[in-house]
């Protein structure tokens, strides 16, 4: 059950953080005038890829809390 319950605190976490250094780093080379947008747009999908396996990593978890708990 402390499995479960801190991956349901780390799987945000890590998540967060992620895309917080991809959108870092682009956003840089945007300002900078390094980077066209067609590489902005592809590393907005790989952000949302990222968010989307994360909702679901954690969907499983409270799937797994719930299941412990009944």
């Amino acid at each position: 059950m402390l499995f479960w319950l801190a991956l349901f605190v780390i799987i945000p976490f890590i998540v967060i953080v992620i895309s917080v250094v991809m959108i870092g780093d682009d956003f840089w080379q945007l300002i900078t005038f390094r980077m066209d947008f067609g590489r902005l747009f592809s590393d907005f999908f790989h952000i949302v890829a990222l968010v989307f396996l994360g909702i679901v990593a954690w969907g499983a978890d409270i799937f797994e809390i719930v299941r412990h708990l009944a």
